[in-house]
């Protein structure tokens, strides 16, 4: 398996409605400091998106830059693109900046013109399945890295549990054979 110790990815489970996060004054006040600006409504509501994240990949101060993002099917190209992640919310109520290793996250993305089209890929915030894929965010650097990591992870996985819950196994196969054909 690679050595994932320097590579620095985020997993995005899913969207969020930005209606609500980007009205609070405490998110106008801190992206506007982090760009150096005084007026929120300089701003294009349009460029920021909201994710839950599931994987940190260590205790970081944000501002953190990304600049490649690709679905964890291992079928969608990667896409590359400036994402900034500018601040996160505990349980969707306290705002920070700061990412803590190993934790969840409802997290603010910025992106240039609104974003690529690969985002809608993402299902919003109560309407994705255990099956539907994720957003990985990275540097394009260890793209290749990642992909592989992730898929090796994967394949690891599903062999423990076909070795030591087969029942289980054999059960979450059929859900997402039905699933996949359902998209059909």
């Amino acid at each position: 398996m690679p050595n994932m110790d320097n590579v620095n990815y985020i997993r995005a489970e899913d969207r969020d409605e930005k209606s609500h996060f980007m009205k609070l004054k405490v998110v106008q006040d801190e992206i506007c400091a982090q760009k150096g600006i005084t007026r929120f409504e300089d701003l294009n509501p349009a460029n920021f998106v909201g994710f839950t994240i599931t994987h940190t990949f260590d205790d970081t101060q944000l501002p953190v830059e990304f600049d490649c993002v690709f679905l964890d099917d291992f079928k969608t190209e990667p896409f590359f693109t400036k994402a900034t992640l500018s601040g996160c919310f505990n349980y969707k109520s306290k705002f920070h900046t700061k990412l803590w290793k190993g934790h969840s996250h409802h997290a603010i993305f910025e992106f240039e013109n609104g974003g690529p089209d690969i985002l809608n890929s993402l299902k919003f915030y109560g309407q994705k399945k255990r099956w539907d894929p994720n957003l990985i965010f990275c540097s394009k650097t260890d793209v290749s890295i990642c992909r592989n990591f992730l898929k090796e992870s994967k394949q690891e996985f599903e062999q423990y549990m076909k070795e030591h819950n087969p029942h289980i196994y054999e059960a979450n196969k059929k859900e997402e054979e039905e699933f996949k054909r359902k998209l059909k």
